[in-house]
């Protein structure tokens, strides 16, 4: 068994064969700079790649990079084409989200969740350490509204009891100059795989503090008086219960 376990070792014997994997089932185009793998009775099969770009799907920018990326897939629902992720790490990763001038999200498709040929992706635990997220509304101003989550800690922990996840979510907020922090916690839902990830839905409590207003003055437009909504926020109750947008392709105009 040297052999086999040399080649897995040593995953540039199948860097061709995992990007243009990667690359078919998320439409997009998938690097990595070194990767590593370990296969063992008790965890099953483990990755780790160093690096890993996925490019935004017009080659634009990146869409998601990360400084190490780890996962833990199980085997045999390989033979059936299904790879589920028992477990990812993410460390570093920085994802750039936008919405252009017509209001499309750069991950509209990916968020559709369409049915594709090949092998189909799940995901269990999730946790992302050191995360940054840039949102860039183009349809927002001519120049683009840019809001941003710094030092973000995220993690989702395996489904339970129908789909139903447990997350929690910590972060800086990021407005122009100014920052507040956004601390967020409950439970998600995720929609039955026929439908769109737009159908699930959340149940969770928010916490804002430091927050200005007035960065999102674009939104806030026609819905509530800007002048009395003015100055930073420090919301004393956490918000409950949300429902995630039906439409994830369209958000509502500003």
């Amino acid at each position: 068994m040297v052999l086999p376990s040399y080649q897995l070792s040593r995953l540039d014997t199948f860097r061709a064969n995992i990007t243009t994997a990667a690359g078919n089932a998320l439409d997009r185009n998938v690097t990595y700079e070194t990767g590593k793998a370990n296969l063992t009775l008790r965890d099953g099969l483990s990755l780790q790649f160093t690096n890993q770009v996925i490019r935004d799907k017009d080659q634009s920018s990146d869409l998601l990079n990360a400084e190490t990326a780890f996962s833990r897939v199980d085997l045999l629902p390989l033979l059936i084409k299904r790879m589920i992720l028992r477990e990812v790490i993410l460390d570093q990763p920085r994802l750039s989200l936008k919405r252009d001038q017509a209001g499309a999200l750069n991950i509209a498709d990916l968020l559709s969740r369409q049915k594709k040929p090949g092998m189909t992706l799940e995901l269990r635990k999730v946790t992302i350490d050191k995360g940054l997220i840039t949102f860039t509304d183009q349809r927002a101003g001519a120049e683009g509204l840019m809001t941003s989550l710094t030092n973000l800690y995220c993690r989702i922990d395996p489904p339970r009891f129908g789909n139903t996840s447990r997350f929690s979510i910590k972060a800086t907020l990021n407005e122009n100059k100014n920052q507040g922090e956004l601390a967020l916690a409950g439970t998600f839902h995720l929609a039955p795989a026929e439908k769109p990830i737009g159908e699930s839905t959340l149940d969770a409590s928010i916490r804002l503090t430091g927050m200005d207003i007035n960065h999102y003055r674009p939104y806030l437009r026609g819905h509530a008086p800007i002048e009395q909504l003015a100055g930073r926020s420090y919301p004393a109750r956490p918000w409950r219960r949300a429902c995630w947008p039906r439409r994830t392709d369209r958000w509502r105009d500003p």
